[in-house]
């Protein structure tokens, strides 16, 4: 049996859709085959996992199918040998093109069946709903067993030769995916001022047992190294930009804990099980923020302002000043911190 999942947005949203794979995993026979059409990121995600066995990717998206050589690449190989099941998990229109031609007996997700609708919950429960559609083509159970999120990472030991890890550390991801971009307020980021009170403050404070290391993708690099430049500190290790995506997981994964706003990596760290602290403002945790179930412990810290969330509903476009982060005072992270460390040495 062989299914096609579809997701080509980044790197969260990748992440949120994993919950197709445990729950096709758990509900289908063991040899069935599952590959990935995805965004070039998608390769460097599941480099390891054995449970995706193709991933293909599309570059340039909204090149026509005619122009597009990895769009006829996957045409191709589904002709020669048809999916049982593609389940489709994008909602732009742009992809509807490209999921017809590939060839498959069943198909789920938009526009054949209802897409991924995440406006009254979690979007991986909505990506979960569209999976289950899709397994009740192939099963006569039609009430498939739910697993959450996961991820498989690289060898934790060659990680750890690599960059030197500490025994016990904590990550800090200061960054998101509009860092760099001109004429626009982030409004998504924490000040930068905040991050560098938080990371010297973690520093001084945990400097006997733990480092802290920073961490966020090849964009941020500049960003992350012009916050560290002002702290004075020997356990502090910047990996910003150093890492692939596959081995940030094990990175993450081996913290004790995570702290960062909603990217990319605070979805990593809910999915690997590893503690995280969020910081939101005009995002809806319940429906985009780091997914939390009963095996993970994720923490959103919000000042729950009335204005808060204003992504969903367009409001964000009135904002000027993005208080809601600005406000959220570096100390009221930093006693949560120390509430949780308390809490995992068990004193």
């Amino acid at each position: 049996m062989k299914i096609l999942i579809v997701r080509l947005g980044a790197l969260g949203d990748t992440v949120f859709a994993s919950v197709a794979i445990s729950t096709i995993q758990q509900n289908l026979p063991e040899d069935t085959q599952i590959d990935w059409l995805g965004s070039p990121i998608t390769h460097s995600l599941f480099k390891h996992d054995p449970r995706i066995n193709n991933v293909y990717s599309i570059k340039f998206k909204k090149l026509p199918t005619l122009l597009n050589a990895d769009k006829k690449q996957i045409i191709s190989i589904s002709k020669k040998a048809p999916y049982d099941l593609i389940i489709n998990l994008e909602n732009d229109a742009k992809f509807f093109s490209i999921v017809k031609q590939i060839h498959a007996k069943y198909k789920v997700g938009a526009p054949f069946t209802k897409g991924p609708d995440d406006s009254k919950q979690h979007a991986v429960e909505s990506m979960l709903e569209v999976t289950k559609v899709g397994l009740a083509k192939l099963t006569k159970n039609n009430k498939s067993n739910y697993y959450p999120t996961t991820l498989v990472g690289s060898d934790y030991k060659a990680l750890q030769n690599k960059f030197n890890l500490p025994e016990r550390y904590i990550v800090l991801h200061p960054g998101n995916s509009h860092v760099g971009r001109a004429g626009s307020i982030n409004y998504r980021a924490w000040p930068i001022t905040h991050w560098q009170s938080l990371a010297t403050s973690l520093c001084e404070k945990y400097h006997k047992t733990h480092s802290i290391i920073l961490v966020g993708c090849p964009n941020e690099q500049a960003f992350i190294e012009q916050l560290e430049k002002d702290i004075d500190a020997k356990n502090i290790l910047n990996l910003g930009g150093k890492t692939s995506v596959n081995e940030l997981i094990t990175l993450i994964e081996q913290a004790e804990l995570l702290i960062s706003t909603d990217t990319g990596p605070s979805h990593i760290a809910s999915a690997v099980k590893t503690p995280v602290l969020a910081m939101l403002g005009p995002n809806d945790y319940r429906k985009t923020g780091p997914y939390s179930h009963a095996d993970n412990q994720v923490e959103i810290i919000s000042l729950g302002l009335e204005c808060s969330p204003c992504l969903p509903d367009g409001s964000i476009k009135n904002c000027r000043s993005n208080i809601c982060m600005i406000n959220l005072k570096p100390e009221i992270v930093l006693n949560k911190v120390a509430t949780y460390i308390k809490e995992i040495n068990g004193n």
